[in-house]
């Protein structure tokens, strides 16, 4: 590995992976990408509210933007282990800055139109879809193993930094001088982590070579999935979490003005709550050493996430909603991020990619169902108890998740003491 590591001493133990210089390269640059990418979010979500007024077009502009990882993430992360994870990365992302300048270049000179929107969402979710499986990958080849885990937490650290920060600057960017600018500044944003990974010249780590036909790959990932217990049980809560409780993101804006009688800053608000609570869960994750444990991180983020979302659901006060929305944040990350490094930590080398772009899917990709149904769900009885529906799924797959962990471990145990 051509990565040049300072001083151990230099860094405490919870920020361990930045010893390595290439890591703290990527880091930064994707932590500027990830602000410019959730003021990005904030305002989509808050013109399309704007132009509609609809909790049902929220839910189909957030499906728009989400349902290309569940498609397309299982032929990124074959790609992720086939080719260069650094050049996708940057093929992706600048693919991704031309399309935040048309978004804002059509809503600054006022032709927006919510079709814009979706068809804009749709191809941005399809770059995020090929582009997270190579990201994640990737911090495997700028790390050794022992500190993976550690790399991993930090990585999510960046994500939800972003989610504090971002939301704010766009509560008062899209308040100011509206929405458009907030997607030139996305546009922008995207130059650091471009020009970090270009001037990125490592030595890649030997990966065999993969002849195997693109869906035969797909499908050898998904059986490796299969004949793992902790691995399939893992992928199951997962997925419920990702259906029932990421979907109230999709309706803040609805909280924000119709709950809380607020505005855009109203809704920055309470992102940024959120996100702080998951800064707070990513520094906790990054405090640990290895990945053992990890299953109960997952079954309290999981149960956690669902008594936070119920309370928020009837939170008829801001600093309220925003103490539990941190909740919400705190939970959310402990039991997503486990999971990622649970399912990075235990595949082999050539199948990371693979590993990850499965995790996108069944996360990234249950959250726009979950967005669909939600919205219909809503129109009829209201963003509260939709919320609140969305609540009570999450506590039930964290306890049945809870149960079939205990069963692995007593099952574990007896075999060893028979031998």
């Amino acid at each position: 590995m051509n990565n040049e590591v300072v001083a151990t001493t230099s860094w405490p133990p919870i920020l361990r992976a930045f010893r390595y210089r290439y890591f703290r390269w990527m880091f930064a640059g994707q932590l500027v990408s990830l602000i410019g990418t959730w003021v990005q979010n904030i305002a989509l979500s808050w013109l399309v509210y704007r132009l509609t007024g609809s909790p049902v077009m929220l839910g189909i502009a957030n499906f728009a933007n989400q349902i290309p990882g569940l498609i397309f993430s299982p032929f990124g992360g074959v790609i992720a282990d086939r080719f260069d994870r650094r050049r996708i990365i940057i093929v992706m992302q600048s693919i991704s800055a031309v399309l935040a300048l048309i978004m804002g270049v059509l809503t600054l000179t006022g032709l927006v139109e919510v079709w814009h929107i979706f068809v804009i969402g749709t191809l941005l979710g399809t770059c995020s879809a090929f582009e997270i499986p190579a990201r994640h990958a990737l911090v495997s080849e700028l790390v050794e193993r022992p500190d993976l885990p550690n790399a991993i937490a930090l990585n999510t650290t960046a994500f939800n930094a972003s989610r504090v920060v971002g939301p704010g600057i766009a509560g008062v960017l899209v308040g100011l001088i509206g929405e458009g600018w907030c997607f030139l500044a996305n546009a922008i944003s995207f130059v650091p982590v471009i020009a970090g990974l270009a001037f990125l010249h490592m030595t890649l780590r030997e990966r065999p070579v993969q002849t195997m036909p693109a869906f035969k790959a797909i499908f050898e990932g998904f059986g490796y999935f299969a004949k793992s217990p902790p691995l399939r049980f893992t992928a199951i809560v997962v997925c419920g979490i990702g259906i029932a409780g990421n979907g109230y993101t999709t309706f803040m804006p609805v909280f924000a003005d119709k709950v809380l009688h607020g505005g855009a800053h109203t809704l920055g608000w309470l992102m940024g709550a959120a996100g702080f609570g998951a800064l707070l869960g990513a520094l906790g994750l990054a405090s640990r050493a290895t990945h053992v444990g990890l299953s109960r991180w997952i079954e309290f983020g999981a149960i956690g996430l669902g008594v936070c979302l119920i309370a928020f659901s009837w939170s008829p006060w801001l600093p309220l909603s925003m103490l539990l929305l941190a909740g919400v944040g705190i939970c959310w990350v402990l039991g997503s991020t486990s999971a990622n490094t649970l399912f990075q930590s235990t595949v082999p080398d050539a199948m990371r990619g693979r590993a990850v772009s499965i995790y996108v899917m069944i996360l990234m990709g249950g959250t726009p169902i979950g967005a669909l149904l939600g919205g219909a769900l809503a129109e009829v009885i209201g963003v509260s108890w939709t919320t609140s529906i969305g609540g009570a799924i999450c506590v039930g797959a964290g306890v049945w998740y809870g149960k079939q962990m205990a069963r692995l471990r007593a099952a574990r145990t007896t075999t060893t003491t028979a031998a």
